[in-house]
């Protein structure tokens, strides 16, 4: 074999390795159709919508990390209600708007019967993800599921899961991920409203003067 040949022959060898060894594309899966098995919204406390469950681990990403792609694409559902969530209650008037592009928290195991976030503060409406390995009253094993939750107006740093029976619990829960709080509507707030009005009537007063002007007739 030429030289040439066997450069050529090298090259391919190691592309077709690298192509082997490349790193899977991100992609959350259901563990099993949402009809037959969704994840429950009051798992949360103060949950007003969920979605899930999906397959597996999906929290590798750190604090600070970028949220991956593939959840972005979970969150942004949950936030705009189309397709409609797993699990929700009367409290969910989707759409909601949030920044959720970088992981702002994570937890590796729950302290006590709480699930804790450190010195990261939530409040109100807020977005995260859980992970269960096994041993949940309600969860499926080895799945993953994402919460839009109600964390209230003080700020706090953990949030409690109860059972079907509403009993606390964090049996199973292995670790998880924050990514969304203080959380708004899409819908304008009333002081924007107001100030929209306020704009549209200084609007409609200039073209009632302008078109006042205009019908004046001219002087000769």
């Amino acid at each position: 074999m030429s030289k040439m040949l066997l450069n050529v022959a090298m090259a391919t060898s190691a592309l077709v390795a690298a192509v082997g060894f490349a790193a899977p594309a991100s992609a959350a899966q259901p563990v099993s159709t949402p009809a037959t098995d969704p994840c429950t919204v009051g798992y949360v406390q103060g949950g007003i919508a969920c979605q899930g469950y999906y397959g597996g681990n999906l929290f590798q990403g750190s604090a600070g990390s970028t949220t991956d792609p593939a959840i972005q694409n979970i969150l942004r559902d949950l936030l705009d209600g189309a397709p409609a969530p797993t699990g929700s209650t009367s409290s969910y008037a989707p759409p909601y708007t949030a920044n959720y592009a970088t992981v702002l928290a994570t937890f590796t195991g729950p302290t006590g019967s709480q699930i804790n976030f450190g010195t990261t503060l939530m409040q109100g409406l807020t977005l995260v993800g859980l992970h269960f390995g096994g041993g949940s009253v309600d969860a499926d094993s080895q799945a993953s599921a994402f919460w839009l939750f109600d964390a209230g107006s003080t700020p706090i740093n953990s949030i409690t899961l109860r059972d079907s029976q509403g009993r606390v619990t964090t049996a199973g829960t292995s670790n998880g991920q924050l990514y969304a709080t203080r959380i708004g509507s899409a819908v304008p707030e009333p002081g924007t409203w107001a100030l929209m009005l306020v704009g549209f009537g200084a609007v409609g007063y200039s073209m009632r003067r302008r078109r006042r002007a205009t019908a004046l007739p001219q002087m000769a």
